[in-house]
């Protein structure tokens, strides 16, 4: 029997021109394990390659097993790569983790012909089933727990996992296999306690594992050998986990290794304390704070929750020392279009830029938890909302016109979620590509040069 070797496929979707350059983390995260297990792994990431040229340095690894972190953007180059190397080797064991590795998502239509292809879902943490998936030559998968096995139509359960103590992983910078020159990516706990349903973060699991001080100190310390100069927080929000957050306030003030560097984070605008501004006036922050609609009833019925008092205040606090970012969704069920413009007339005597996503039906998100009275319907592949309640195809099509022409007057930025190259930008809903997901920034601030905005 050959020795297990396991190939990690993902795409790294993002062009940031300035500091902040984010990597496929999750990919790296499952190297950081397999390489401690001593079981041989690569990460192949598509990004700039041909599916020709991909497919080729993945046969010349010959893996044993392929694992593909799948997310909104890199999901509609998998299918025709997966099913190519199915083809190729049909004794290959294809693992699909990640976002969109649902089985919600693989029933849309485009992604049928992965069908007898994908032989294991992972909708779980991802870093115990793969060593036990390297290592299940000959063994039946059905005893692997905390994974999906493909069954008629669907997909079934094995047993729940147990996992493993969340300071037992070791993070892709402590294990010095993280890619150089990139941004430091600082997890401190997983999940989120929120429910939002356009979120795929949003499950209401309760409490979730979070890293202590000393796990925290010892990453902290890998962030400065490595010599980041930018790090983004990839918790759901720096402030959504009382616990975790105490831990790394603690590891920030026996470390000192975010002093001073690019710090990029999002923040929960009912949860900001003082120690938390004070843990970020110390860093050169750029802070996402979620605001979606300042509507509180159309937040609601999205299961979104906020207290609009002191909102105003905490931007002018966070704008004095930081630069702001209030994000807003174009297209949310239960808004409409002369709502979503008073959002925005709301935000603009405001110190923040304003930084508008286009609403996508998430797995894990509206893909499943929308209610009929929502009338969503969207692109099975791009996950465009095309139509809802509140808005017309007519009336998305008006509104990203009259955002391109609001951005561009403000000096913002026109470009897509995952910020690709303009070459590099394709079609909506193309297998092969990877889709867009419009994003717009009204600019009023004056960003440090090499940032984007």
């Amino acid at each position: 029997m050959p020795s297990p070797r396991v190939a990690l496929l993902a795409v790294n979707p993002w062009n940031s021109p300035g500091p902040l350059q984010p990597f496929s983390y999750a990919a790296y995260r499952l190297l950081s394990v397999l390489t401690g297990q001593e079981i041989e792994a690569k990460v192949f990431d598509g990004r700039g390659l041909s599916l020709d040229e991909w497919q080729a340095q993945i046969e010349e690894f010959a893996p044993t097993v392929i694992g593909a972190s799948a997310y909104v953007w890199s999901l509609p180059l998998f299918v025709p790569l997966l099913k190519a190397l199915k083809e190729k080797d049909p004794r290959r064991l294809i693992v699909m983790g990640g976002p969109s590795a649902r089985p919600a998502m693989l029933a849309q239509p485009p992604c049928t012909p992965l069908r007898g292809v994908v032989d294991v879902l992972v909708t779980g943490a991802g870093e115990g089933p793969i060593v036990d998936l390297a290592r299940a030559t000959g063994k039946n998968l059905a005893d692997i727990p905390g994974i999906l096995l493909p069954m008629g139509e669907g997909w079934a359960p094995t047993a729940h996992r147990h996992d493993a103590p969340f300071d037992s992983i070791r993070s892709p910078f402590m294990t010095d296999v993280a890619p150089p020159n990139v941004s430091a990516h600082l997890q401190t706990f997983t999940g989120c306690p929120m429910s939002c349903s356009f979120c795929a973060w949003g499950t209401d699991s309760g409490v979730s594992p979070h890293h202590s001080k000393e796990w925290l100190v010892e990453e902290l310390r890998a962030f400065q050998r490595h010599g980041v100069q930018s790090v983004l927080s990839v918790d759901a929000a720096l402030n959504l986990h009382p616990k975790a957050f105490t831990a790394l306030y603690e590891a920030e003030a026996e470390t000192g290794a975010l002093r001073d560097l690019d710090f990029n984070t999002e923040l929960y605008p009912s949860l900001v304390t003082e120690q938390m501004e004070e843990f970020l006036r110390h860093t050169r922050p750029e802070i996402a704070v979620g605001l979606q609609s300042y509507d509180t009833a159309v937040l609601k019925k999205n299961f979104r929750y906020f207290k609009e008092e002191r909102f105003e205040s905490l931007i002018e606090r966070l704008a004095s020392f930081g630069r702001v970012v209030v994000e807003i969704i174009a297209g949310l069920p239960e808004d409409n279009p002369e709502n979503f413009r008073r959002t925005i007339e709301r935000l603009r005597p405001l110190p923040c830029n304003i930084r508008i996503f286009y609403c996508l039906a998430l797995p894990d998100g509206l893909m499943t938890r929308a209610t009929p009275q929502m009338e969503l319907r969207y692109d099975p592949l791009s996950l465009q909302v095309t139509s809802c309640k509140g808005w017309s195809t007519a009336d998305l099509e008006a509104v990203k016109r009259w955002l391109d022409d609001e951005a561009r007057a403000s000096g913002g930025l026109v470009t897509a979620q995952w910020p690709l190259p303009v070459f590099e930008r394709q079609e909506v809903g193309i297998l092969g590509r990877v889709p867009e997901a419009p994003l717009w920034e009204i600019s009023k601030l004056r960003s440090p040069e090499g940032r984007r905005g």
